[in-house]
């Protein structure tokens, strides 16, 4: 795998939502490495999807296969478009607990093809779009409000 390999996939999934969320000021990156020394250990590349007050940043994280694996990590974060505040999604889910609807396994999934990152995309961005509706998540994006969501929360500990 290399990043023309997924050059593909990425502007599938651009295009994918740019459709869906083309009221909202959308930009993306270049697909680029992440890795020790000279062994790439990840490719990755993010969006943000821009609100009055603050944006979402998705970052894709795919991993180069091992063990005939092939793994897509997406990570979701609140950030504030003025500071340093923000948020990582999944926290926030599981700090309120059952109370909001989201497909939670859209998260990190293991393919068989990278192009599945394709419909993966496609559901984490329709999971999304029912979210920002909630009126919690209008206040959060469209407002100075801010919540305080723990970086190392974990319902499992």
């Amino acid at each position: 795998m290399n990043i023309e390999f997924l050059l593909p996939i990425k502007d599938e999934i651009v295009v994918t939502l740019n459709d869906l969320y083309s009221s909202f000021e959308v930009s993306t990156s270049e697909i680029s490495t992440q890795g020790y020394k000279d062994v790439i250990h990840v490719y990755v590349f993010h969006v943000k999807i821009f609100h009055r007050s603050k944006h979402l940043y998705i970052l894709f994280r795919f991993s180069p296969p091992s063990d005939k694996k092939n793994i897509i990590e997406i990570i979701v974060s609140i950030i504030d478009n003025e500071s340093t505040y923000g948020f990582n999604l999944k926290d926030y889910l599981a700090l309120r607990g059952n109370k909001l609807e989201f497909d939670r396994s859209l998260f990190w999934n293991e393919l068989n093809d990278y192009s599945e990152a394709i419909e993966i995309s496609k559901k984490m961005f329709a999971e999304l779009k029912k979210l920002i509706a909630t009126e919690e998540m209008q206040k959060l994006l469209n407002t100075d409000y801010k919540i305080d969501v723990p970086r190392d929360w974990s319902p499992y500990k």
